[in-house]
């Protein structure tokens, strides 16, 4: 029995000390007045009240709780269920300060006196953490709002930038190649009569700067497109031993004004490849005219190699190489740069706006190829451009590009035909009609699409050459009536203008057109389009 009293007093002792000693304030109250039995030290320093203030009190009379509807509910969920656990609430200590709390509560029986065992955890610490939080994921979340306000005018002001450029762009290109197709087209026409010496030199300089400003706003629209991500690779047929002989054509008469010899040396290719053969014409042909311009004696050749070969595409490797001035090493870096050149003082003596090598840069590597180049100063530059061109079916071999003298005859056999040519631009009118002329094309000539709506009401055409802008009614407006006409759903229509963007492309093939053509005009060009539509219709018929 000594045994038994001894083990329970020691049992006490611990349960007391533990009692006393929690970190977290507990509170023994008598059933059912509340009133205070214990506190331990956890509820002294939290609260500041001492043990024997409290003992006796009630919470009311304390005045601890911080509201009333709180300690009702508590008191009322002890009744009910004996227990209470993480009930949230405040607290008001000694001093009036808050103390946000977790009240958790049981119902037990000392000496047989109903009792409530009530544990508090302080979490004030925790609730303001956790407003600071809420406040800053509120702030963040304003910040979020703002900025992607400030963003998403960014990006509008970037958009109607974008397109205040684009039409910029669009009405020069137009203002420039009107006019400029006009000094062309009278330039061609007058080299058709008897000149002196003296006239043709005149003439050879007049054609020279028409060239060179129609390749400067080739470049630059070229550039803006890349920029603006609207470059589009056209996939066809590639053979490019004929796009060597396309570029050789197109430059051998310079170098050979030059006493330069241009030279060839193609390897043996995969067949068939497909990839767009412009694109690497044009890339081409940016090498070979800046190593025309840098080279004084010597030659030029152009060469090409596959760099791999795999059962799906081949990587072609197109080199240039001089005999030139060369390039002092501290230039090379900035070669392939947008309005650069390898020494801008080059610039002065030689011209030139230092676009080319940057475009053929983004046309090789639009062609998952890339660029490069070596010089010696003195000794001349090597450089090269790869394009990954794709393997696929074979298809019919592909027809030589017919020369102007072969189209022009072809053409002869259509003599007679009716032509309906809409330009607002007199020149433009004059030169198109002679050119038509000279193929047996009967031409009847309207100044807007207005005029050009009502004579093909009048009479019927077999092929319509369409400006785009133009008063009264512009070219889309005109064609989309002309469509409506009786007979006039399968007429060609072409659109031969000065707006040069694929967008304007894109709205001339959806109001009907058949096709785009560009000016300046080259009659070659003219004449293969003519060829290809009226071949079309007489087969129909």
């Amino acid at each position: 029995m000594a045994e038994r009293t001894r083990q329970l007093q020691e049992s006490e002792v611990r349960y007391r000390t533990a009692f006393m000693t929690s970190p977290e304030p507990i509170v023994l109250s008598r059933l059912p007045d509340g009133r205070y039995l214990d506190v331990n030290q956890g509820f002294e320093r939290t609260f500041g009240w001492r043990r024997d203030e409290v003992i006796g009190k009630t919470s009311q009379e304390l005045g601890i709780w911080t509201h009333a509807e709180h300690r009702e509910e508590f008191i009322r969920l002890v009744h009910e269920q004996g227990r209470v656990d993480d009930f949230e609430t405040d607290f008001f200590t000694q001093q009036g300060q808050v103390v946000a709390s977790l009240v958790s509560a049981n119902s037990i029986s000392i000496d047989g006196q109903s009792c409530i065992l009530t544990v508090v955890r302080d979490i004030t610490e925790h609730k303001r953490s956790e407003k600071e939080l809420l406040s800053y994921r509120d702030h963040l979340q304003d910040l979020v709002v703002e900025r992607t306000r400030e963003l998403e005018q960014a990006k509008q002001a970037a958009e109607a930038a974008n397109l205040a450029k684009s039409q910029f762009l669009a009405n020069m290109s137009h203002e420039i190649r009107t006019p400029l197709s006009a000094i062309s087209g009278m330039s061609r026409l007058i080299r058709k009569d008897p000149l002196t010496p003296a006239q043709a030199d005149r003439l050879d300089k007049l054609e020279s700067a028409s060239t060179h400003l129609s390749a400067t706003i080739n470049d630059i629209l070229d550039l803006s497109k890349i920029e603006a991500g609207h470059l589009d690779l056209v996939d066809g047929p590639v053979q490019v031993e004929s796009v060597l002989s396309n570029v050789f054509e197109m430059l051998h008469d310079r170098a050979r004004q030059k006493g330069l010899q241009l030279q060839i040396e193609g390897a043996a290719m995969p067949d068939p490849l497909y990839g767009d053969k412009t694109r690497l014409e044009q890339a081409l042909l940016n090498y070979v005219g800046n190593a025309i311009k840098f080279t004084e004696r010597g030659g030029i050749v152009l060469r090409t190699s596959v760099l791999t070969d795999s059962p799906t595409a081949a990587l072609v490797l197109f080199e240039v190489q001089d005999t030139g001035i060369g390039i002092a090493p501290e230039h090379m870096g900035k070669l392939f740069s947008i309005f650069e050149q390898a020494d801008n003082t080059m610039a002065r003596k030689y011209g030139g706006t230092g676009l080319g090598l940057a475009i053929t840069k983004k046309l090789a590597q639009a062609m998952g190829g890339d660029v490069g180049a070596r010089s010696s100063p003195g000794v001349g530059s090597r450089f090269w451009f790869s394009a990954k061109l794709r393997k696929g079916p074979a298809l019919l071999a592909q027809a030589q590009d017919e020369s102007t003298e072969e189209l022009v005859r072809q053409l002869l056999l259509h003599s007679g035909k009716n032509v309906l040519l809409a330009d607002d631009d007199v020149l433009n009118r004059e030169i198109g009609s002679l050119l038509l002329q000279e193929v047996g094309l009967a031409v009847e000539l309207a100044e807007d699409g207005q005029q050009a709506l009502e004579l093909a009401r009048a009479q019927h055409h077999h092929l319509i050459l369409m400006d785009m802008q133009m008063p009264l009614m512009d070219g889309l407006d005109s064609t989309r009536h002309i469509r409506r006409l009786p007979d006039y759903a399968c007429v060609p229509i072409v659109a031969m203008t000065a707006n040069a963007f694929a967008e304007d492309r894109d709205l001339c093939l959806a109001a009907g057109m058949d096709d785009f053509i560009t000016k300046p005009v080259e009659p070659r060009v003219l004449y293969k389009a003519l060829l290809r539509w009226l071949n079309k219709t007489q087969d129909k018929q």
